[in-house]
C-alpha cells in the first residue's frame, strides 16, 4: 500500500491540531477531526464507534466475542440514521447479530 507523503503531512498536522485541543473540548476536537479527515479522503461523512472488549464474556456469553459498542459518533448526524443505529444498538444489547457486524 502506497500513501503519498502529502497525506502522510496533512494527517500530522491533523495530529498536532488535535493536540492543541483541550481535554474540555473533546466534542470540538472530534469534529474538527472528522472533518478534516472526511476532507482528506474525499467523503461527505463519516462515523466512528468505541467499543469495550471483555475477554472473559466469550464467545459462549455473547456472539460478539466480548465486544460491545459503546458509543458511536457522526460527522452530520440524520434522523433516520440515527433511529437505524438506534435499532442496530437494541440488537447487539439482546446478542443478535446480523452479517453486517
Amino acid at each position: 500500500m502506497y500513501i503519498r507523503d502529502e497525506d502522510l503531512w496533512a494527517v500530522s498536522r491533523l495530529w498536532g491540531e488535535l493536540a492543541e485541543f483541550p481535554a474540555a473540548q473533546a466534542d470540538e476536537a472530534l469534529h474538527h477531526c472528522f472533518s478534516r479527515l472526511a476532507h482528506l479522503i474525499g467523503a461527505e461523512n463519516l462515523f466512528w464507534v468505541g467499543a469495550t472488549h471483555d475477554p472473559a464474556a466469550g464467545p459462549r456469553c455473547d456472539r460478539l466475542g466480548g465486544w460491545w459498542p459503546r458509543a458511536v459518533r457522526q460527522l452530520h448526524p440524520n434522523t433516520q440514521r440515527d433511529r437505524l443505529l438506534a435499532e442496530v444498538m437494541q440488537h447487539l444489547k439482546a446478542s443478535i447479530v446480523d452479517p453486517h457486524t
